[in-house]
């Protein structure tokens, strides 16, 4: 598999992972440079001022506290507004690879037959044509365009999976590699 593919797999994949951690509050794994340097001037003070210093933050938790989340002030947002970024620009960058692509590679439905054909023939075509016209393989340019299923979409595209395309040239391909 290569990795353009291996990369489409994995957002189509973890996509759901990605909405749970909007909504989860941010943690920090390890202590950065400001909290050990916080922690080393906490370490300085002595046991007057450290007492001081954890009753004025104490007082600061318990304001927040007692405010109510309708009332004005600061308030830690509910979702976390960089992974909800991160994730409009990924749905963003594959939703428009995956229709310059279909644009590219994406026949045209085959059309209906004309009324002067015989009834049999005609009946025949356009049952070809409705069937072609639905075709859950087609991209869609209005209905479902999330990053997942432009994920996948293009996923199939890069491992050249049967349906009403036509070769996918390599220029296009290098393409839906660089989406970033």
């Amino acid at each position: 598999m290569t990795m353009t593919a291996s990369h489409l797999r994995a957002i189509a994949l973890q996509w759901a992972d990605l909405h749970e951690a909007v909504g989860a509050p941010a943690t920090a794994a390890t202590l950065d440079a400001g909290s050990r340097g916080h922690l080393a001037r906490l370490d300085r003070l002595d046991p007057e001022q450290l007492e001081l210093e954890y009753e004025r933050h104490q007082a600061a938790h318990l304001r927040t506290l007692e405010r109510g989340p309708d009332q004005a002030g600061e308030h830690p947002t509910p979702v976390r507004l960089a992974v909800l970024d991160t994730m409009r620009a990924v749905e963003d960058a594959l939703v428009g690879c995956a229709d310059q692509t279909a644009a590219v590679v994406q026949r045209s439905p085959t059309a209906y037959a004309p009324r002067s054909w015989p009834a049999a023939d005609r009946a025949r075509r356009d049952q070809l044509a409705r069937a072609d016209a639905l075709d859950l393989r087609r991209w869609r340019y209005t209905g479902c365009r999330t990053a997942p299923y432009a994920a996948l979409w293009l996923l199939a595209r890069v491992t050249r999976a049967a349906g009403p395309f036509t070769a996918l040239p390599e220029w296009e391909e290098r393409r839906i590699a660089a989406v970033r």
